[in-house]
């Protein structure tokens, strides 16, 4: 009985062995995983921005596609003066589009009612475009008057022309602002000489990014002069034009606005185009409108000098490694090269994004993604391991649970 009991014990236990034996060689194993061996995010190198803010009014500097470079006061809603008709000019080159089979747009011509307005703006002493009855111009010399010597009248006569009246039109540009977002907008004109019209320096920024990538709309606010049918020769408003890479695109100035400037800049970093872009408002002094344009100008050169181009990742640069339960690491190295747009203070974020199954991998296979973040600008670059990942060896199997 005691030989049978004893038997049965060893037949157990010998089965229990087999058992586990089984388990170790055949059994779930821990996966390998895809880990960085880089900093998940880091501030670009350097001291903090440092940017010569105006030390009263509003500014804001802005990288489209890469972010903010800072402000003061930037959601402050103020009268933003002619500054107006970048929302004027904005719709009506959404309304009448200016093609490459129209580039001069339909005629318009002008009425005894427009000359009337003209002769009343000029006894008040409002910027002004000279215009006769009769006279006809295109919707791109209209434009013109409106944006270079930044014509009152001509902003009422495009307000008719686009929606019938003014009221009709001040609607319009009301309901554009609130489709675009801009929240701390008010229209009461269409040309900024009502102080009730107001804006703020991020506003505005947002908009003008929009109207530049308009192609009449940059062509037009980059001319320093133009000549038209009754005006003859016009010189623009914008003495800033070609000074710090400036390329446009709106002034402003009356008594209660002070002077105000929306720019456009391109500038080259890198050996690439950077467009930087902004807004000076509530300049006061004897010369407000020529204040705007020096802080602007100030602003865009700092701004320059402080932007760089640096290659943050480059090709077979280690960015991780597959931490193999049974094996040492296999690096993970990037297939590609990328370049960002950077400045002290911003911050770069990287997230590794691993493939589904990473117990098989061959050499040079991809094996994940890199997604690296700095400010507005995102890109990936292709993974791929730097080695091979093989199955486990049976004694590892054995003599690891």
């Amino acid at each position: 009985m005691t030989k049978v009991r004893s038997s049965a014990i060893v037949v157990v236990l010998g089965v229990i062995v087999l058992v586990v034996v089984l388990f170790q060689l055949f059994g779930p194993i821990a996966s390998p995983t895809l880990s960085s061996t880089q900093p998940v995010s880091a501030d670009i190198g350097g001291s903090s921005l440092n940017l010569p803010w105006p030390s009263h009014g509003e500014a804001i500097v802005e990288v489209p596609g890469v972010g903010t470079m800072g402000g003061v006061h930037i959601n402050r809603q103020v009268p933003i003066a002619s500054v107006t008709k970048i929302m004027t000019a904005y719709i009506i080159l959404k309304d009448h589009p200016l093609t490459s089979n129209s580039p001069s747009g339909p005629n318009l011509t002008v009425t005894p009612q427009d000359v009337a307005l003209y002769n009343a703006d000029v006894a008040t002493q409002q910027s002004v475009l000279k215009v006769a009855a009769g006279e006809t111009l295109t919707e791109r010399q209209a434009l013109e008057g409106l944006l270079i010597p930044s014509a009152n009248n001509i902003a009422v006569l495009l307000a008719r022309w686009d929606a019938g009246s003014r009221k009709a039109f001040v609607a319009k540009m009301n309901s554009m602002a609130k489709s675009l977002g801009l929240t701390h907008t008010f229209y009461a004109d269409v040309s900024g000489l009502n102080h009730l019209t107001t804006s703020s320096v991020a506003d505005q920024t947002k908009l003008a990014t929009l109207a530049m990538k308009i192609h009449a709309f940059a062509s037009i606010v980059s001319k320093p002069q133009i000549t038209l049918p009754v005006a003859g020769l016009i010189y623009n408003y914008d003495y800033a034009l070609g000074k710090d890479g400036i390329i446009g695109i709106k002034t402003g100035s009356t008594g209660h606005a002070g002077g105000c400037f929306v720019f456009d800049s391109k500038r080259r970093i890198g050996g690439k185009p950077v467009y930087i872009i902004g807004a000076v408002f509530s300049q006061g002094g004897v010369t407000p409108l020529q204040a705007a344009l020096n802080k602007s100008e100030a602003l865009v050169s700092s701004a320059a000098s402080q932007m760089h181009r640096i290659n943050s990742i480059t090709t077979g640069s280690k960015q991780g490694q597959i931490n193999v339960p049974w094996s040492h690491p296999v690096p993970v190295v990037a297939n590609s090269s990328t370049s960002f747009i950077t400045w002290p203070g911003l911050v770069v974020k990287r997230t590794l994004i691993a493939n589904k199954n990473l117990s098989h991998v061959s050499n040079n296979q991809k094996v994940g993604t890199l997604k690296i973040t700095a400010g507005e600008q995102v890109k990936t670059v292709s993974l791929v391991a730097n080695g091979s990942v093989g199955s486990p060896s049976l004694s590892w199997r054995l003599l690891n649970i």
